[in-house]
């Protein structure tokens, strides 16, 4: 007690108040809690927004750290999602119950029974129970990113330099690469996931023209910088397996990129054609990239005796559409034609928000043109170093 006494005597003449041990992590937590209560999304916009509201002096750049410093915090919103998911999962059961015990009572009018089944269902949802909309609402996110401290959480970075000059890419966004076959359209997708994945960010990749093994492949030879078709080359013609000092250090920079990329947030899939399949999956999983490899091998929607310009022109709205639903920005991979146009549909380029063509043969050297964007000059080009045997593109020094 006397030590107490003692101690207490000193921080009074020491000028430390309270302030000096206030905890940020239980303002975080009380804005979190509020927005569970109120079933708003959990994101760095919404939840920057709702401290504000609160009166809180915390920047975006201190509420990244405090997520990223605290692993309890970092779960947090997860968790919530989870329970949110658990909550509409028991007032689904609880209309379920309803309906079945209706079922049964002939003094009940159906059409009265389906109207409110139908409404209780639309009201089972673990997204907020109204869009905002409202001029204020888009004026105060702005202000918030004027002031801002980082940058928004709608820009996706897709690196090799690409953003300064083309960007910004931004959630909602259909961004249409187009090149001519084997031109590397496949390869600059793959690096721009790479890099959208390393950063923490949910990836869906639709590969069509190679196999999940093949795509993993590319991205692992880019990661490690490993020539892996070389070395299967070398295994296969190999009768007993010797490894020699470059195969060594070649599987020692796959074991190290392998473990890096394991929990990377992204899916590939293989065996969806159908640009409505494309877009459920997306509008389902709302990544925050999405890659269709490519244009001329997906499925289009035919009505009656459309050609195959106007189906292709269907890929196009419909995946600019499940961008805007998902949230997310999509790139959508395109062949050339004879004329170095995009193939099949002059849509393609106008539903798109930014178009950048991949072009050159030289051996380590590619250029992507900027044909057509909302958010920057067109005409710029970005010079690009090309290593084919990595299938890695890589900013010009």
């Amino acid at each position: 007690r006397n030590n107490l006494t003692e101690a207490g005597a000193m921080l009074s003449t020491s000028g430390v108040t309270e302030a000096h041990f206030y905890n940020h992590h239980r303002e975080v937590f009380t804005a979190l809690m509020e927005m569970w209560q109120q079933a708003m999304p959990f994101n760095f916009r919404s939840l920057a927004i709702r401290l504000r509201e609160m009166g809180s002096a915390i920047e975006e750049t201190a509420l990244q750290a405090i997520f990223a410093e605290s692993s309890p915090m970092h779960a947090l919103p997860a968790t919530i999602g989870a329970l949110l998911r658990c909550e509409a999962s028991r007032r689904l059961y609880k209309l379920g119950q309803r309906l079945t015990g209706n079922a049964f009572d002939l003094t009940s009018d159906i059409e009265t029974e389906i109207a409110q089944a139908r409404a209780d269902l639309d009201a089972v949802t673990v997204e907020p129970d109204r869009e905002e909309t409202s001029l204020a609402h888009f004026l105060k996110q702005a202000v918030l990113e004027l002031e801002g401290h980082s940058a928004s959480p709608d820009v996706i970075e897709f690196g090799l330099g690409l953003d300064p000059v083309a960007g910004p890419f931004m959630r909602g966004d259909l961004i249409v690469i187009a090149a001519e076959t084997k031109g590397g359209k496949s390869a600059i997708a793959g690096n721009i996931v790479e890099n959208v994945a390393a950063a923490g960010n949910r990836c869906l990749v639709f590969s069509l023209e190679m196999t999940g093994i093949q795509t993993a492949e590319r991205m692992l030879a880019s990661q490690a910088r490993v020539d892996i078709r070389s070395m299967k080359l070398r295994m296969r013609m190999r009768h007993e397996m010797q490894f020699t000092s470059q195969d060594a250090v070649e599987l020692a920079r796959m074991e190290a990129s392998i473990a890096r990329m394991r929990d990377w947030p992204v899916d590939i899939i293989t065996k969806k054609a159908s640009v409505a399949a494309m877009s459920a999956e997306i509008i389902r999983r709302k990544p925050a990239l999405a890659v269709v490899d490519y244009a001329q091998l997906t499925e289009g929607i035919r009505k009656g005796n459309d050609n195959r310009e106007r189906e292709v022109a269907s890929i196009s709205a419909t995946l600019k559409r499940a961008a805007g639903f998902a949230n997310c920005a999509v790139i959508l991979l395109s062949q050339l034609n004879e004329e170095g146009k995009l193939r099949e549909s002059r849509a393609l380029g106008q539903d798109a928000n930014c178009v950048l063509f991949l072009e050159g043969d030289d051996k380590d050297k590619r250029t992507v043109r900027v044909g057509a964007a909302r958010s920057a000059p067109s005409g710029v080009e970005i010079e690009l170093d090309w290593r084919p045997q990595f299938t890695r593109f890589s900013a010009n020094d």
